[in-house]
């Protein structure tokens, strides 16, 4: 996910819940960019060969709050890319900011406020990894269904059976839709486990809506959020 070193985002301020997440400006006890390109994108890099034609750095970008009653600091780590162009003497930079962690983790979707605080703690858990590796993000999403039919969930078939999937089926029998969701859930985390194609942040950003949409539809039920998983059923590779 690519990141602008000047505009405001549009992640929602971790602390806060309210304002958004803006670049900081930079000064010399904290660069925005380390071990790379300064702030500046400089007309000379030390390190760079001549004529490269593609320089990698690591970034580091200082993010602030634009909630005037937060103001609170997110950090967000990643790769530089920087494409030198050569106009004699000077060398000056194309440049792509790929975010790969933020710290504090931001909410990749917004969680439903109805979701309960193991939930809501464990989609923090794959949200921190999202960027850097979905398919492991789809691992931890997976662990979520779990939590939400082993805890939220009242089946009689938890005195029976620990598997998963037979706990999902049985779910199904009295709610096909969010069964049938919840099940192509736990089938793009399998995926996320296993040796395999990774899976790509779409696939998982799919996977965070859908279950979005499960736990708002099973607390609180609306005509809009059906219409919205309408178009996530129509999506995707799994889901």
């Amino acid at each position: 996910m690519e990141i602008s070193l000047t505009e405001t985002s549009n992640f929602l301020c971790n602390h806060c819940k309210k304002g958004f997440l803006a670049p900081a400006p930079a000064d010399r006890k904290l660069p925005n960019i380390q071990n790379g390109l300064s702030t500046e994108h400089s007309t000379y890099h030390s390190t760079a060969c001549e004529y490269d034609e593609l320089e990698v750095h690591a970034f580091s970008l200082k993010l602030i709050c634009t909630n005037p009653q937060c103001s609170k600091t997110t950090f967000a780590i990643g790769r530089l890319e920087a494409h030198p162009h050569y106009d004699g003497n000077y060398r000056t930079y194309s440049t792509k900011f790929s975010v790969k962690f933020f710290y504090p983790p931001v909410q990749v979707i917004k969680i439903p406020d109805c979701a309960t605080e193991r939930i809501r703690t464990k989609l923090l858990e794959s949200f921190a990894v999202y960027f850097y590796d979905p398919s492991a993000a789809a691992n931890k999403l997976r662990q979520a269904v779990e939590l939400f039919v082993n805890q939220d969930v009242n089946l009689e078939v938890h005195k029976t059976s620990s598997s998963l999937h037979n706990i999902l089926l049985e779910f199904k029998k009295s709610n096909e839709v969010i069964g049938s969701l919840l099940i192509a859930i736990k089938w793009l985390g399998n995926d996320g486990s296993h040796v395999g194609e990774p899976l790509t942040e779409a696939e998982v950003l799919n996977g965070y809506k859908t279950f979005a949409y499960v736990i708002d539809e099973y607390y609180e039920p609306s005509a809009v959020a059906r219409r919205k998983a309408a178009v996530l059923m129509a999506r995707g590779r799994t889901i």
